[in-house]
């Protein structure tokens, strides 16, 4: 028997920002090849998967005329600096939200906590420094799981789309902060992740807007709720809203860790964080790179943030099909 057709369902999806590769690769489990189509029941289990991993109707599939049509809707705020259009990212960002969603609502216990949310970043601020001593990536990532506030780490996306740096997720139990910023040096993730809180607190998402999906935080300074939550992730990492912490030129890398160094003990931070204070002010991210790799020489940020979601999500109560798909999803190759 000739293989079914699955051109159709690429093709429906292509518009979408979904093509082939990436359903092959990320949508359908790895024992997958093309040979299951070669059955009725091998067919309907590949479109079945997709409807699955994607939050679409099966029987929208297997339709002669494919109207791809999602289960969950949420409503996006989409923040950028750069003039382009990120419409065509709604339906996976939807999809990728509801996927998540269904999964750290089965995976994760976000009643179990060990620490009350604060609210107020004063207090807040307050609470982590006698808590941890040092505003850190590991500390935070500690505090928001153990507040009730997963970090999830998303490192695929459709290749037609533009990538995310961060988005917050507001669902009825619990905000789901997701990072694809890919970066190794924990100042730049700490801060996407800040910052994404920042919206929570701030409460940029209601019933209206329950996704905010931050597409350039670096660049994206004429948004109002932007500001905002740069200032609740600036004022949690140093003690300011605005901080312009060296305010004069360094022309050595070397003497910015030292500053750096010295202004982390007195602050209480992070000091990658003020390199990049420094960078942002005299728009000079050289040096401040320079700076990181010398202050975390061998980091990776992004496997704290992976070494958590092992942590603290309880895989074994996933099925294989949506273990896999956040393997996938987030690389998490050593689950496997």
């Amino acid at each position: 028997m000739p293989a079914r057709n699955i051109k159709s369902i690429y093709k429906a999806l292509k518009p979408l920002g979904l093509d082939k590769k990436f359903i092959n690769e990320l949508l359908l489990p790895d024992w997958w090849t093309e040979e299951v189509l070669h059955t009725e029941i091998g067919y309907i289990q590949t479109l079945s998967i997709i409807s699955k991993n994607l939050g679409v109707n099966l029987k929208d599939l297997l339709k002669d005329d494919i109207k791809i049509n999602l289960r969950d809707s949420h409503t996006i705020k989409f923040k950028t600096s750069r003039n382009i259009q990120l419409e065509k990212n709604t339906f996976w960002i939807q999809s990728l939200s509801s996927r998540i969603i269904e999964i750290l609502d089965i995976s994760y216990n976000c009643s179990e906590k060990k620490f009350k949310f604060i609210n107020d970043i004063n207090e807040l601020r307050d609470f982590l420094i006698e808590k941890y001593k040092i505003i850190n990536l590991e500390n935070i990532l500690n505090y928001l799981w153990n507040t009730g506030i997963p970090v999830i780490y998303i490192s695929e996306f459709p290749k037609e789309l533009y990538k995310m740096d961060g988005m917050v997720i507001n669902t009825e139990k619990m905000p789901i902060i997701t990072i694809s910023k890919n970066r190794k040096h924990d100042a730049w993730l700490l801060f996407v992740i800040l910052h994404e809180l920042g919206h929570y607190i701030k409460n940029h998402l209601n019933a209206d807007n329950n996704i905010v999906f931050d597409d350039d935080l670096l660049f994206n300074v004429n948004d109002k709720e932007e500001e905002e939550a740069n200032e609740v992730a600036l004022y949690l990492i140093t003690g300011y809203k605005k901080p312009n912490l060296i305010q004069q030129r360094i022309d050595s890398a070397f003497r910015l860790v030292s500053l750096c160094r010295s202004l982390s003990t007195e602050l209480n931070s992070d000091p990658g964080t003020i390199a990049l204070n420094y960078a942002f002010h005299f728009n000079n991210y050289a040096i401040a790179e320079q700076t990181l790799n010398i202050l975390e020489p061998n980091n990776n940020a992004i496997s704290k943030i992976k070494n958590n979601m092992i942590e603290y999500l309880d895989l074994n109560l996933l099925s294989d099909e949506n273990r896999e798909y956040l393997i996938n999803i987030s690389d998490l190759s050593t689950l496997k």
